[in-house]
């Protein structure tokens, strides 16, 4: 119980090579990792179908005191069950050998964003995702249920140099693509069916001047807003989850095969 309590900070997980997973949902999603699950005897049937589920494929499935459960769980109402996960350790140049899209957070600070990204990556068909030296921990418990599971699908290389990404994405073929409000070119514009590592920045600063001097290019992302009378606000840019969003499903637009619309004469 001790070391299950210890995960939920960044010092104790530390080292341990292993994450605390909160909620029916993401535990599930953690089946391959899981070396222990601890559920409530006040748990909802959702946990319970899930522990049942997990303790018939062998995993380790303890009940305990609802007391105690509150004791280890992150989240203000608990949802009944918290599993114990080795936490997967990619090593960054396997990882994008065979890459077509990845992802490269440099200085990000919340959890929840940092989640969000990786559950993004994963909706997108990305192949990974880089977090840069000094970001958040992407085992975060937070970033954990924010990803929804995707911290588990895709390769996730934490605490690496933003110059030693790049180096790397070039060395296996990828053109560091950087988002920067204030760039020239229009992300729409931008090649991005090529083998991408696209490089985002963090909630306050942005992309880094030598992050961004180390990128191929610099896209904005439009915005559509404009003053009117009456109306205050006017949004410069979006968030870090949003760009990702925006920029990663471009990606998969641009890759996607191209068909030729109803009624639309074939190409001879």
């Amino acid at each position: 119980m001790r070391a299950v309590r210890k995960l939920a900070r960044r010092h104790g997980r530390s080292g341990a090579g292993r994450l605390l997973v909160e909620g029916p949902d993401v535990v599930a999603e953690a089946r391959e990792y899981l070396e222990q699950v601890l559920i409530s005897e006040r748990a909802g049937e959702a946990a319970e179908r899930t522990a049942t589920d997990l303790a018939a494929g062998g995993v380790d499935v303890r009940y305990v005191d609802a007391g105690v459960f509150e004791s280890v769980a992150d989240t203000v109402t608990p949802r009944g069950i918290v599993g114990m996960a080795r936490l997967p350790e990619p090593d960054l140049p396997t990882v994008l050998e065979d890459a077509r899209l990845a992802l490269l957070c440099c200085g990000l600070a919340d959890p929840g964003n940092l989640g969000t990204v990786l559950r993004t990556a994963d909706a997108a068909g990305a192949d990974a995702v880089i977090v840069g030296a000094g970001s958040v921990d992407p085992a975060n418990p937070k970033a954990v249920r924010a990803s929804a599971g995707s911290l588990f699908h895709l390769p996730v290389v934490d605490d690496v140099e933003p110059a030693r990404a790049l180096v790397a994405a070039r060395r296996a073929g990828l053109r560091p693509v950087g988002a920067d409000a204030s760039a020239s070119t229009p992300h729409t514009d931008a090649d991005l069916a090529a083998p991408t590592l696209l490089v985002l920045g963090g909630e306050a600063a942005g992309l880094p001047a030598e992050v961004a001097h180390g990128c191929a290019e610099l896209v904005r992302i439009p915005m559509l807003a404009t003053p009117r009378p009456g109306y205050r606000g006017v949004a410069e840019s979006l968030n870090l989850a949003a760009t990702a969003a925006v920029l990663a499903f471009e990606a998969a637009r641009q890759r996607a095969p191209r068909t030729a619309s109803p009624g639309a004469p074939e190409s001879v």
